[in-house]
C-alpha cells in the first residue's frame, strides 16, 4: 500500500558553553554580539552594515535589515528574507514554482507526483482525480488477520489494563481455529502484545449473548466499553439474551463467567459508554434513556427518560444534549431534563447513523445514500447535504462511524451483503459511492485507530476471521 509523507528538516543555531543551552527564539536576540574575528595573522573588524545581527557573508544580503538567516520570509515577494536560498515563488517546498504546481500549498501535490488512487486528490496536478480497483481492499491487504472469526467486534480504549486499546466481539466456538463442539458464541476480547494481536480473555455466560437486539427503532447494541465507576480504567456491559445488562468491571486480564462475576444495572446497552454530562463516568443510551455514571452493582446514578433513542452527545447552542431516532425522523434531547429542544421529522428512513461528518461541531446524520448536515433546526425539511449513487443500486445500509484519518470529521461505514464501504462524506455534492469511499469485505465494522495506532478499520464475520485494516488517509482539509 503506497503512502505519502511530507516532512521539512528545520536548521537552527545551538549555543555550547558550560552553563548550558538557553536562546529566546529571536536569532538576533541569540547572537553574540559584534566584534573582532581572530584570523591567526591580523584581527579583522566585525562588519555588519545593516545592523540586523548577521555580518557579512554570513548574511546574503548585508545592506537590508530585514533580510538575514532566519528572518520571515513570505512568499511570492522575490526577496531571499531568510537567507535559505531556495524559490520564493515555492511556498510548499515541493520543488515546483507557483506557476506550474496546481496547489503551491500543498507539498504533497505537483506535476510529476506518484498519484495515489484512492485518495480523492489531484496528486500529479493532471486535472483528474485517479480512481483504480485498488480502493478495494481484501484479506490479502489486512494489517492482521485475528485467528479467530470475530462477529460484531469493537474497539474498547483499554480493557486489560495495559495502557493499549484493546478489541471484543462474540466468536463462534465451533469455527474458531483449535476448537470443536457445538455453535456456541463466547465474548473474546483481543490485546496487544510485542508478536501483534493475541486474545486475553474469553467471557462466558450460561445465557446466550448477543452483540445487538430489535427496537422499535430498528437494531441496536448490546454490548458497550467505558468508564462505568470512575476509577480511570475501563468497563464492560454486557447483555445476555432476554435480560439486562451485566457489567464487568475493568481490568479484565483473563477469562471471566459473566455469572459469578457481572454486576447487575437493570440496564441495556445501545452504544459504546459516552459521558454526556462530563462527569468522567461513562453513560449508556437505552432505547427510551440515557442512564447516567457512576455505575455501582444494581444500577446507575440516574436515569433520564427521552422521548425516542439517542444515538449520540452534542453541544446545542451551548448546552448538553443528545440526539437520536424519533417517530419519523431525528431529535435533540436536553441533557439534563430530557426536554425536546429540536426535531426533523417526516423525510427520514432507517437505519441511520449520528456523527460529525464535516468537522463542523455539530452531529451530522446518515442513512441509505443520503447524509444531512446539522446542526438541527426545529421544523427545518432539509435536502440531503451529500448523495451517494450506486451503479449497482444495492442496499448501503449505515452502520458506526469514526474519524479515520485524525481530521476531526467522522467517516461512515456503509454496509451490504458483499461489500463494507467507508464513507468520506465532509464535502457536499453528489457521488458515486466509489469515488468517496474505500470498499472492504463484508462483515460487522468498528472503526479506531487501534492496533499500535494504525489500524482504523476491523471487519469482523460470523464464519470467517478478524481483518484489521491500515487504510490510506484522506487528506486534511
Amino acid at each position: 500500500m503506497v503512502r505519502r509523507f511530507a516532512a521539512r528538516l528545520w536548521w537552527g543555531q545551538v549555543a555550547l558553553g558550560l552553563g548550558g543551552c538557553s536562546g529566546s527564539g529571536d536569532p538576533k536576540a541569540d547572537r553574540p554580539a559584534m566584534g573582532t574575528v581572530d584570523t591567526g595573522s591580523t584581527v579583522a573588524p566585525v562588519v555588519d552594515a545593516d545592523g540586523d545581527g548577521y555580518p557579512a557573508p554570513e548574511d546574503c544580503d548585508d545592506a537590508d535589515p530585514a533580510v538575514f538567516p532566519g528572518a520571515d520570509d513570505p512568499p511570492y515577494d522575490g526577496v531571499d528574507s531568510d537567507c535559505a536560498g531556495d524559490d520564493d515563488f515555492d511556498a510548499d517546498h515541493d520543488g515546483v514554482s507557483r506557476d506550474a504546481d496546481c496547489d503551491d500549498a500543498d507539498p504533497l501535490r505537483f506535476p510529476g507526483n506518484t498519484e495515489l488512487l484512492c485518495d480523492q486528490v489531484d496528486g500529479d496536478c493532471d486535472g483528474e482525480v485517479e480512481r483504480a480497483a485498488s480502493c478495494a481492499f481484501g484479506e490479502e491487504d489486512a494489517l492482521a488477520v485475528l485467528d479467530a472469526p470475530g462477529f460484531d467486534v469493537r474497539l474498547a480504549p483499554d480493557l486489560t489494563g495495559d495502557g493499549l486499546p484493546d478489541l471484543f466481539g462474540l466468536v463462534n466456538v465451533s469455527f474458531q481455529t483449535g476448537h470443536g463442539g457445538s455453535d456456541t458464541d463466547v465474548l473474546q476480547i483481543w490485546g496487544q502484545d510485542a508478536d501483534g494481536v493475541a486474545p486475553v480473555a474469553t467471557v462466558t455466560s450460561s445465557a446466550e449473548l448477543a452483540t445487538s437486539y430489535w427496537t422499535e427503532f430498528g437494531v441496536a447494541r448490546a454490548m458497550a466499553a467505558g468508564d462505568a465507576d470512575g476509577d480511570g480504567m475501563d468497563d464492560l456491559w454486557v447483555t445476555p439474551a432476554g435480560g439486562s445488562a451485566l457489567l464487568l468491571l475493568g481490568p479484565i486480564t483473563g477469562d471471566v463467567d459473566l455469572d459469578a462475576r457481572g454486576l447487575a444495572t437493570g440496564a441495556q446497552a445501545l452504544l459504546p459508554a459516552t459521558d454526556v454530562d462530563g462527569d468522567g463516568t461513562g453513560d449508556l443510551f437505552g432505547w427510551d434513556h440515557v442512564s447516567f455514571g457512576p455505575w455501582h452493582d444494581g444500577g446507575s446514578a440516574r436515569t433520564l427518560p427521552i422521548d425516542g433513542q439517542p444515538e449520540a452527545a452534542i453541544d446545542y447552542e451551548g448546552d448538553r444534549a443528545v440526539v437520536g431516532l424519533v417517530a419519523g425522523g431525528f431529535g435533540a434531547w436536553d441533557a439534563e431534563t430530557g426536554a425536546l429542544l429540536a426535531s426533523w421529522k417526516g423525510f427520514f428512513a432507517y437505519p441511520a447513523v449520528a456523527a460529525d461528518m464535516n468537522g463542523d461541531g455539530y452531529a451530522d446524520f446518515g442513512f441509505v445514500g443520503k447524509v444531512y448536515y446539522g446542526p438541527i433546526v426545529d421544523g427545518r425539511e432539509p435536502d440531503p447535504d451529500v448523495v451517494l449513487e450506486d451503479e449497482l443500486d444495492r442496499n448501503l445500509e449505515p452502520g458506526v462511524a469514526g474519524d479515520v484519518d485524525g481530521d476531526g470529521a467522522e467517516e461512515i461505514a456503509l454496509v451490504e451483503s458483499s461489500s463494507t464501504f467507508i464513507v468520506h462524506a465532509s464535502t457536499p455534492g453528489t457521488f458515486p459511492v466509489a469515488d468517496v469511499s474505500y470498499q472492504l469485505p463484508p462483515g460487522s465494522v468498528s472503526i479506531g485507530p487501534w492496533f499500535n495506532a494504525r489500524a482504523e478499520v476491523a471487519i469482523g464475520s460470523y464464519y470467517a476471521p478478524v481483518d484489521l485494516f491500515d487504510l490510506p488517509l484522506w487528506p486534511v482539509e
